[in-house]
């Protein structure tokens, strides 16, 4: 899917820059693709940089020009929108009606300087002509008072009204169509997510790729997606009160569902939904009806007897297609659905729903049956699976940090219970060493990054203890031992690329506030030869680019002093070698610009240390 926001952002940056604007831009787009959102968060970072500040009204249920001015002056004079001032203008004014003045502040003529207006849900307004009034009087404030202003609506739902393409011509010059791509719906859900906990932002995670294909296929929103977020906060919540701790199966199957739901409730197909969910109609079950049926395996018929039965078939094909995308096994929760009907549901109805989950769906692999509740296990299979795990532990093939230290925690409490003899102690940690030492070769980056966002105090009681902590600290420290290695080979690759392209998207992963780099040392990571040499070839634009980005980094956040300090060594090496480099130059040569722009970084620079340096003074008087 095409997406035009960084062509949104620039034409707003030009309109901002205009000195006389005489007309409004409008952004528009479907309800739910996250216009206000993109408006709010990003077009806003543009406002300010502009040194306005943006007013925002709402339009929803607004009929008159009073409404729209009266919301236009709370949002010029936010004070106004205060208990305390509604009270004593309600005091003033019935003083002044006895003396038959009139007080109306928002009637009067009042200023706004400095700022941008934002009209939004100009669809929803109510009125069959309250549209064009509307913009009537959005008129005055871009004609008359020459203010800059941004319309947000859905205009596909306005667009048949001729009346309104011939008052939107007087008002509107530019609009612009808000296609945002699958990426920005899914850093935007993984945002909302983390607002909720690790958990949640877990799941979105593990679910980047289906949230994206569902992105592109246009089956969720912003809106809808927000729903669910909240959804999935409150049922791991549950079901992590209910003493469940591995239950990411279940979590990410309630996660599907709750998009399903939500979007289909939103289509008002509620009633077939609630017949779906309580009717078990399986992908197989679709099949066997297609192949059964009397005009030869198609669906909506209204004509026989068996019409209401191919309609509910014909809609679980495709609820399927839309939200599970070729999963032949499938889980529909009731208590998902009762959830996004109400908001809620009884946590014991939770939890025997997963416990149910579990059984249908329960592993049959040695590991997890061993892993999880060995007691299940009879004496007829459990010397088999014993001796498989063994298997797998002398062989390597344990690939999950979390499961290989359950297994040999429940194989060293059997050894000590004298269950197997097949085994010693200490053998059982060194396979489990070499094993996590087969882990974090494979791919040290993902090793690296699980085992920073592995939380073992959720790690399930165990039977022994000792075992799984040894393997998770051998695990933790060989973690913290290829760190280093690894973000010196992130940190030269991101600088590489910043280097070798020519757009922003290198500095924008390096200096944007949502960086995963941005309260971190990300210069001292590499080798500082490499830093020197690839800084000293960059393209003159970007070493302009970088020296405004690392200024704001370094001066403007209170915690760049602690945990950016280390940085003061590739920064001090950098400015001694282009002075160097300066003054090598003869007394009659002129300054490369590529030297002006290094001279100009190191200016910068030389502002960093400053605030770093105290650091650096703290600590070794330390």
């Amino acid at each position: 899917m095409f997406s035009n926001q960084k062509l949104i952002e620039e034409a707003v940056e030009q309109y901002l820059l205009s000195p006389d604007t005489d007309y409004a831009i409008m952004i528009t787009g479907k309800w739910g693709v996250g216009k206000t959102y993109f408006v709010k968060n990003v077009i806003d970072k543009i406002i300010q940089k502009q040194n306005l500040k943006l007013m925002y009204v709402s339009l929803y249920g607004l009929s008159t020009c009073k409404d729209l001015n009266q919301h236009v002056f709370t949002a010029a004079y936010p004070f106004t929108g205060t208990t305390g001032y509604k009270i004593g203008k309600a005091v003033t004014e019935t003083i002044l009606k006895r003396e038959d003045i009139s007080f109306a502040a928002h009637d009067l003529d009042f200023p706004i300087k400095n700022a941008v207006l934002v009209f939004d849900d100009l669809e929803r307004v109510n009125g069959n002509d309250a549209v064009q009034r509307m913009l009537g009087c959005i008129n005055r404030y871009v004609e008359q008072k020459i203010i800059k202003t941004i319309i947000i609506c859905d205009e596909k739902q306005l667009i048949k009204n001729n009346d309104y393409t011939k008052t939107k011509e007087k008002v509107v010059r530019f609009t612009y169509s808000f296609n945002p791509d699958s990426d920005y719906l899914l850093n935007i859900t993984g945002g909302m997510a983390g607002k909720y906990g690790e958990d949640v932002r877990q799941v979105v995670s593990r679910n980047a790729d289906y949230i994206k294909l569902l992105s592109v296929a246009d089956y969720c929103n912003i809106r809808t997606m927000h729903a669910v977020i909240s959804m999935l906060a409150f049922v791991s919540g549950a079901v992590k009160k209910g003493g469940v701790t591995h239950c990411d199966d279940y979590i990410d199957a309630m996660f599907k569902c709750f998009i399903g739901y939500s979007d289909e409730i939103n289509n008002e197909e509620q009633d077939n939904l609630g017949r779906l969910v309580n009717g078990h109609i399986t992908p197989f079950a679709i099949l066997f009806h297609k192949k059964n049926s009397s005009d030869g395996g198609s669906f909506g018929d209204d004509d026989g007897p068996d019409s209401s039965i191919d309609n509910d078939y014909s809609f679980a094909e495709r609820f399927y297609e839309k939200y599970f995308m070729g999963d032949q096994e499938p889980y529909l929760s009731a208590i998902a659905l009762d959830i996004c009907k109400n908001g809620i549901c009884d946590a014991d109805d939770l939890l025997s729903e997963y416990a149910e989950f579990t059984r249908k769906r329960s592993p049959q692999d040695s590991l997890e049956l061993l892993a999880g509740d060995f007691w299940k296990l009879e004496d007829s299979v459990f010397s088999t699976t014993v001796e498989d795990a063994l298997n797998h532990l002398r062989q390597g093939t344990i690939e999950n940090t979390g499961k290989l230290a359950r297994v040999v925690d429940v194989l060293s409490f059997f050894v000590r219970n004298n269950v197997i003899n097949s085994v010693v102690e200490d053998e059982l940690s060194a396979l489990g060493r070499l094993c996590i030492d087969k882990i974090s070769d494979k791919d040290e980056k993902d090793f690296v990054e699980r085992m920073q966002s592995f939380k073992s105090e959720i790690f399930p009681s165990s039977t022994n203890g000792e075992a799984a902590m040894r393997i998770l600290s051998y695990a933790e420290e060989k973690a913290n031992s290829l760190t280093g290695s690894v973000n010196r080979v992130e940190a030269e690759q991101l600088l590489a690329r910043i280097a070798d392209t020519k757009d922003n998207e290198g500095l924008y992963a390096l200096f944007a506030d949502n960086s995963a780099w941005m309260m971190v040392p990300f210069f001292s990571f590499m080798n500082v030869d490499f830093f020197i040499d690839t800084t000293m070839n960059m393209r003159n634009e970007t070493i302009i680019s970088i020296a405004g980005a690392i200024t704001r980094r370094y001066t403007l956040f209170k915690e760049a002093k602690e945990k950016l300090h280390e940085d003061h060594v590739p920064f001090e090496r950098l400015i001694g070698a282009v002075e160097e480099r300066i003054d090598s130059l003869s007394g009659t040569s002129t300054k490369p610009l590529k030297l002006f722009a290094l001279e100009n970084l190191c200016e910068k620079l030389t502002d960093v240390l400053k605030v770093l340096q105290p650091v650096q003074h703290e600590q070794s008087s330390g």
